[in-house]
């Protein structure tokens, strides 16, 4: 399921649907579609409208079409939310059913969420890894490491943030600690890419 319908719900919803996932659910600020059978996502996306919105006149007889906040509602393996901040909060985290959470927006889930949901088992995949192909598209490409070309840019990108979910899932297994902790821990920046604090005091 996918909560936000933008540049980054679109885009994680044609990459889901090519590498074969169902996507059962999928939300706007407007509404929310849903299809327990599948929704079909390149008539989703193709059907957008201008800024963003579903198209509710393109959606089969099937679609059931739901409240945007009936997300919560809604059992599924894997959750993205790619939209807004703090979607994912205490209020909601306790009622909550899913396998996973891949966070595509930014900071989507909040501190006391995040204790709620690693002690109900649900790991939760941290946006500042989700979203490295950005930051890889600034470093990569200026410097010459991958060619300024799409499908060269989604390879590089997807191989990158598959090896560090993957390590991060081998340090939560190995450490007992949260993905995000995990992902804290690979992000700190070496002693020579660290500011230098007491050259700055001088």
């Amino acid at each position: 399921m996918i909560q936000g319908f933008g540049a980054v719900g679109t885009g994680a919803a044609r990459c889901l649907n090519e590498m074969g996932y169902k996507i059962v659910a999928v939300s706007d600020a407007r509404c929310m579609v849903y299809c327990e059978e599948g929704l079909d996502a390149d008539l989703l996306i193709d059907s957008v409208k201008d800024r963003g919105y579903l198209n509710q006149e393109a959606f089969k007889p099937e679609y059931k079409v739901m409240k945007n906040s009936q997300w919560e509602d809604i059992s599924c393996d894997i959750f993205m939310p790619a939209a807004l901040d703090g979607v994912i909060n205490g209020k909601n985290a306790e009622k909550l059913d899913f396998k996973l959470i891949v966070e595509a927006a930014n900071i989507p889930t909040t501190p006391e969420a995040d204790v709620v949901l690693e002690r109900r088992g649900i790991p939760v995949a941290p946006d500042f890894i989700v979203n490295l192909g950005a930051t890889r598209l600034c470093d990569a490409v200026p410097f010459g490491l991958i060619p300024l070309e799409a499908q060269a840019l989604i390879d590089d990108s997807q191989s990158i943030i598959r090896e560090h979910i993957r390590n991060l899932f081998c340090m939560k297994q190995e450490q007992g600690i949260t993905l995000r902790e995990a992902a804290r821990i690979r992000c700190q920046p070496l002693p020579s890419e660290a500011p230098d604090v007491e050259w700055n005091e001088k």
